[in-house]
Order: structure tokens, then C-alpha cells, then sequence
């Protein structure tokens, strides 16, 4: 690591020392959170809904060196120009000398990097020349910082990196949020009816529940083919689509509360898809092991017949002169629900918990 005395030298190589240069600052530049805070806010405040509450935090002020070129053109000291318009904005125009150097300069490892892009800089290009004293370094503040946008039940950040003057000049402004499914950028912040802060214009109503709701607090309803709330949907297990809860109806054949569009004869499709299968194909599946495992007693059954759902089987059995139907989860191998039909021509009935504990022991 290079000691301060070995900065000096490299400085004295080139001619060039703390002395040579005078530093700047726009006349009329803000250095503090207080001065901009306002100008951060307002795109959001002008639209954005009264429920939600915005702050700023990490908030902080970069300053940035600009020199000014023979030809008249301002750069900053990484080589890149701005034209003479947004020179103005920035108040390259309106200086006013800095009694203290800021601490990029201050600090002896940032310095030396400054003098490096500046003697580069030089290299490829005149600096204008201050006839009445030391070269001048002009300092821009850039600041950045995180906008929270923050309501009861959700929150969300909207990340800011502008000029400082050009921010509370109204030149330019904190960036709009940007929706991270739909990719839309807006300032019209709002909650919806279930607390998620969204764009406004992105909200649909509800025609079951009259809310008003962000896309993905949305879905299908194959009942009804329109897009309702999600806490008015429950997945029909026979059918795999939503359905309004309110419209669901118990399958005579199984129990299951199901849409009523997926009904035949006061069946489901499940139900009516059972088909015959052999027994040694259906004990091999993973899924029909584990329901061994917790039920032993059905290893034996003969005239099984099968039908699969998305998350669970339907197996369908004789057992002590009636027939047998139930529902097993996939993941755990055990029982959700079983009916039971006395006779071909009996109803199936709904068999309550108490009544499943004979199929842990062998069928007599």
C-alpha cells in the first residue's frame, strides 16, 4: 500500500499537487435530505393513494468532479461529456468556491484516483485554463437513496439515483414503480381490498365480491368464465378448475364438494372414470405403497377399480357385501374421505372417520 509520502511523489512527478487545483460547487446545488425530500415525494403523493405512507431511507449525496475543457465543454473526470444545456442544469454556470474540499479529495486513495482520470483526461484533450489561479474542479452532488412506499399489510421499495439540482429543479424525478409481474411503471400507487399496494390502473372489480384487486389477487372461475377474487374460488379435485365456493355441490358418488358443471347423474367425472384395474399393477405405484403402509388390510382386495385427480387416487372396492370408495392422498398415502353403497342399486353414503380404523388389520 502506497504512504502518503509515495502520493506525494507520484503528485510531483507530474507537477501536479493539492495546491493546483480550486474547487467548486453550483451556487444553488442542495446537500441535504430536508431540501430534496419534497421533489423525492411528489410524483407519488399528487396520485398515489392516501392509505399509503412514504419514506426515504438511505439516502446519500455523491459528490461528483467535473472540469471544464478548452473547447468550453464540461466533462466529468471519466471522460464524459454533457452537453452545454444539461451543463446549465446542473448549475455548472452558477458556481460558488468550496472553503472545504469534499471528502473525496480529502481522502489521499480517492485523490490519487482523481488526479490519475484527470491526468488521462489531459492527455487526450486541453483543459480550459484559469489565468487567475489553480485549475478549477467543479463538484455535482448525485444522489440516491430507496423510496418506501409502505400500507398496513404490504410494502414495496422504488430505488432513485438522479442530480441532485436537476431533482429540485423539477428537471428531473424520482423513477415511477415498476410492477414486478406485469412490468408496468407508474405513479398511481393504491391497495387494493385485500392490503396489496399496485398500480391503480391494473385493478379489475370483482363481479362476486364487488372488491376492487390487483391481477394476481385474481383468477379464472371456469363456472362462471370470468375473473373473480381468489377467496371466492376453491379447486374443484374432480374437474382441476376454480369454481365459486358458494356454487359447490356434494358428488353422491364420493362426497366431495365439487362444480357442479363436472356432475353427471349427481356424479363427478371421478367417479364415472373409474375403471378396472388388476391389483398387482395398483400395489406397485409409489403412492399405492404408502397406502398399504397405513392400511394393511386392503393387500388383499380382488375387483379393484381406479381413477386418479390431480393431488389423490379414487379406489373403488368390495368389502364385507358393499362397495367401497376412497379418496388418498398422494403425497401421504392415507384416506381423506370414503363412501360406501350397500348394493348396486343402494345410494353411496359418506362413511364417517370412526369406521376406517377396519382397514388397518387384514380382510377377513
Amino acid at each position: 500500500m502506497t504512504d502518503p509520502d509515495e502520493k506525494m511523489e507520484i503528485e510531483n512527478q507530474r507537477g501536479e499537487t493539492s495546491s493546483d487545483f480550486c474547487h467548486f460547487a453550483p451556487a444553488d446545488q442542495p446537500s441535504s435530505l430536508h431540501e430534496i425530500s419534497d421533489a423525492i415525494y411528489r410524483p407519488f403523493t399528487e396520485s398515489a393513494s392516501d392509505v399509503i405512507k412514504f419514506h426515504i431511507s438511505g439516502c446519500q449525496f455523491d459528490p461528483v468532479p467535473f472540469v471544464q475543457m478548452a473547447s468550453g465543454e464540461y466533462r466529468v473526470l471519466n471522460g464524459q461529456s454533457v452537453s452545454n444545456q444539461h451543463a446549465r442544469s446542473l448549475g455548472l454556470d452558477r458556481l460558488q468556491v468550496l472553503t472545504t474540499p469534499p471528502p473525496a479529495w480529502l481522502n489521499l486513495p480517492s485523490r490519487q484516483e482523481i488526479l490519475q482520470e484527470l491526468h488521462s483526461l489531459s492527455e487526450r484533450e486541453k483543459l480550459a485554463e484559469n489565468r487567475t489561479g489553480p485549475q478549477r474542479i467543479i463538484w455535482c452532488h448525485h444522489v440516491h437513496g430507496v423510496l418506501s412506499a409502505e400500507a398496513p399489510q404490504d410494502s414495496t421499495e422504488i430505488m432513485f439515483s438522479v442530480w441532485a439540482t436537476r431533482l429540485l429543479s423539477n428537471l428531473d424525478q424520482c423513477p415511477p414503480w415498476k410492477c414486478p409481474l406485469t412490468g408496468i411503471e407508474t405513479y398511481q400507487l393504491a391497495c387494493d381490498d385485500e392490503g396489496m399496494i399496485g398500480a391503480w390502473e391494473l385493478m379489475e372489480t370483482c363481479p362476486e365480491t364487488g372488491k376492487r384487486l390487483l391481477p394476481n389477487n385474481l383468477a379464472f372461475c371456469q363456472s362462471t368464465q370470468q375473473r373473480v377474487a381468489k377467496t371466492a374460488l376453491t379447486h374443484c379435485p374432480a374437474s382441476g378448475h376454480d369454481y365459486l365456493t358458494r356454487l359447490g355441490t356434494p358428488c353422491r358418488g364420493c362426497g366431495q364438494q365439487v362444480d357442479p358443471g363436472c356432475l353427471e347423474k349427481h356424479q363427478c367425472s371421478t367417479c364415472r372414470n373409474l375403471r378396472r384395474v388388476k391389483p398387482e399393477q395398483v400395489w406397485q405405484s409409489t403412492e399405492m405403497k404408502k397406502l398399504l403402509r397405513c392400511y394393511p388390510g386392503l393387500r388383499n382386495l380382488k375387483r379393484l377399480r381406479l381413477a386418479e385427480q390431480t393431488d389423490q387416487f379414487m379406489l373403488q372396492f368390495p368389502w364385507n357385501g358393499a362397495r367401497w370408495r376412497v379418496l388418498v392422498n398422494k403425497q401421504t398415502g392415507l384416506i381423506s374421505n370414503m363412501a360406501r353403497s350397500q348394493g348396486w342399486f343402494s345410494p353411496w353414503k359418506i362413511v364417517t372417520e370412526s369406521e376406517w380404523p377396519q382397514l388397518t388389520v387384514g380382510h377377513n
